[in-house]
């Protein structure tokens, strides 16, 4: 589409590319990427790859931003690890969010991969 045109919904499906035209950072919403100083508790970053533009277009993505925003929201994985009572676990559990919140989603578990690293913990 040409020009700043674009539905009036823009929380695209996963793995949708659109021109960069775009301003990738508008294809989501703002409490995604933290855009604005009130969306984000302690303005804990999205997964990079939610607003990135690669190649002309706007990045694609897929459920591992979930996996990324898991990790790096305070008040997911970050919360557990602080309240956690055993602080053996607690620093297995940071070593699973260092992993989580790689900059590369290909460098990141899937859910079913965490599952199996927990399991295995």
């Amino acid at each position: 589409m040409p020009g700043d045109a674009r539905p009036k919904h823009v929380d695209l499906e996963p793995g949708a590319a659109w021109p960069c035209a775009w301003k990738c950072r508008k294809r989501t919403y703002t409490h995604h990427h933290c855009a604005g100083e009130n969306y984000c508790e302690n303005h804990d970053p999205g997964a990079p790859e939610i607003t990135a533009c690669r190649g002309g277009a706007c990045a694609r993505f897929d459920g591992r931003v979930h996996v990324h925003d898991a990790a790096a929201r305070g008040w997911v994985l970050p919360h557990i690890i602080a309240l956690a009572e055993d602080r053996a676990v607690a620093r297995r559990l940071e070593t699973l969010r260092a992993i989580m919140t790689r900059e590369d989603p290909r460098d990141r578990p899937t859910f079913d991969g965490l599952l199996r690293f927990l399991g295995r913990s």
